[in-house]
C-alpha cells in the first residue's frame, strides 16, 4: 500500500504531503493539481527497474522536461518525489538542472506498471468496434488494450476477493456484464471476437431481447465505463489504480453508482486514487459510508489548489460527514457542491 506522497517542486506544488487510504479522492479547480499527483506516482515509479519500464516511460514523457516541470515557486532546482510503502520504506525520485536523476532501483512488485499499478488517463479511449492486443500490457494509459485483455482472460474467474455473488458466475465476462447492468441500470453485456493476431471486435448485448450493437450506439459513457470496470476487475488486492474522471459520460445515477465499485474494490484492499470534479459521484461515496458498505478509515478526500501548492484534507465520519484532519465538522471548500444549491434557492 501506498501509504503517502511527498512532492517538493514539480509543476504547481513548491512542497506538499498526503496521507493516503485505500480509496483517495483528489478535487478542486481546474488546473489545480489534482492530475499532476497522479502523474507524481507515475514519474516516481518510474525510477526503479520493471518489466514495462519502456512503456511507462512513453507515459510519462510529457513530464520529464525539467524546465517544464520546475515548480515556478522552487526555491532550489531540484525536482523531488518520495513515496512512502507499507512494509517496505520508501523509494525518492529526483531530477536536476543538470539531469541528473535517481538511478532506477528494484523495490518490490507494488508500483510495477500494468502489473501492481495501472493508470487510466481522462484522455482515454471511448467507444471503439476494433482494439487491440498487446503482448505485455493489459490496459494501457488510453484502455486501448482493455478490449483485447478482456478478449483473452474473459472466461477465467477473477480473483474472489472482488466476486459479486449476485452475478451468474465468478468468470470476468459475467462479472462485467453485473456490474455494467448495475451501474447503467439497463440489462448489458459485452462481446468480444479475436478476429487476427491483434485484433478483437467488440459488441454490446442490450436489454433483455439480447441485441448486439455496436459500441458508438449504445451511448459512449458505456465504451469508457467498460474499460475502468475491466480494469478494476481484473486488479487484486493491493493492487494501485490511477483513475482520471471515472464518471465520463455517464448519467448522473450512473455516475453515483461508479462510486459504489469504487467503493466496492477499496474495501476489498485495492487502492485508488481517484480525480474528479463529479459531486454525484463524491455524495455517494459519503453515503456508502453511511451505510456501512464502506469503512470512514479507507475514504479520505482531498481538495487540491496549486497555485500555492494547497491542499485541504477532508476525512469522512460513520455518518457520512466531513471532518478536518482536528476532527472538527467541516464545510466543502467554496465553489463546489455550493454552485448549484445557491442558485436553486435564488429561484425560490
Amino acid at each position: 500500500m501506498l501509504e503517502k506522497i511527498k512532492i517538493k517542486n514539480f509543476k504547481c506544488f513548491r512542497d506538499i504531503s498526503l496521507p493516503l487510504t485505500y480509496l483517495n479522492v483528489l478535487t478542486g479547480p481546474n488546473s489545480g493539481g489534482k492530475s499532476t499527483v497522479l502523474q507524481a506516482i507515475l514519474l516516481a515509479s518510474s525510477g526503479f527497474s520493471q518489466d514495462n519500464r519502456p512503456a511507462l516511460k512513453e507515459v510519462i514523457k510529457p513530464y520529464l522536461s525539467f524546465k517544464e516541470i520546475l515548480c515556478h515557486q522552487a526555491e532550489e532546482r531540484r525536482v523531488a518525489i518520495e513515496l512512502f510503502l507499507k512494509d517496505e520504506g520508501s523509494i525518492a525520485y529526483f531530477v536536476g538542472d543538470d539531469g541528473s536523476t535517481a538511478e532506477p532501483m528494484s523495490l518490490g512488485k507494488l508500483l510495477e506498471y500494468e502489473q501492481s499499478l495501472f493508470y487510466l488517463s481522462s484522455g482515454r479511449i471511448g467507444p471503439e468496434e476494433i482494439a487491440k492486443f498487446d503482448e505485455e500490457l493489459h490496459i494501457g494509459s488510453r484502455g486501448q488494450f482493455a478490449m483485447g485483455w478482456f478478449e483473452r482472460v474473459k472466461d477465467n474467474p477473477i480473483d474472489p476477493a472482488l466476486r459479486m455473488k449476485e452475478a451468474p458466475s465468478q468468470t470476468l465476462k459475467k462479472q462485467l456484464a453485473w456490474w455494467l447492468s448495475y451501474i447503467t441500470d439497463k440489462k448489458m453485456d459485452v462481446e468480444t471476437e479475436k478476429i487476427t493476431a491483434s485484433e478483437v471486435v467488440v459488441k454490446f448485448v442490450v436489454g433483455e431481447d439480447q441485441a448486439q450493437m455496436s459500441p458508438y450506439n449504445v451511448g459512449s459513457g458505456n465504451g469508457y465505463l467498460s474499460k475502468l470496470l475491466i480494469m478494476g476487475l481484473t486488479s487484486h488486492p493491493g493492487d494501485l489504480l490511477l483513475v482520471e474522471n471515472p464518471e465520463i459520460h455517464l448519467h448522473p445515477a450512473a455516475q453515483s453508482r461508479v462510486g459504489i465499485f469504487l467503493a466496492f474494490l477499496a474495501e476489498k484492499g485495492v487502492q485508488l486514487l481517484v480525480e474528479t470534479h463529479c459531486e454525484h459521484l463524491i455524495h455517494r461515496l459519503r453515503y456508502a459510508v453511511f451505510e456501512k458498505m464502506l469503512s470512514p478509515e479507507n475514504l479520505r478526500l482531498f481538495y487540491i489548489e496549486g497555485d500555492e501548492g494547497k491542499s485541504v484534507r477532508l476525512d469522512v465520519d460513520e455518518n457520512g460527514h466531513l471532518r478536518g484532519v482536528d476532527g472538527k465538522e467541516e464545510l466543502f471548500p467554496k465553489g463546489f457542491f455550493d454552485v448549484s444549491l445557491k442558485r436553486l434557492l435564488e429561484m425560490g
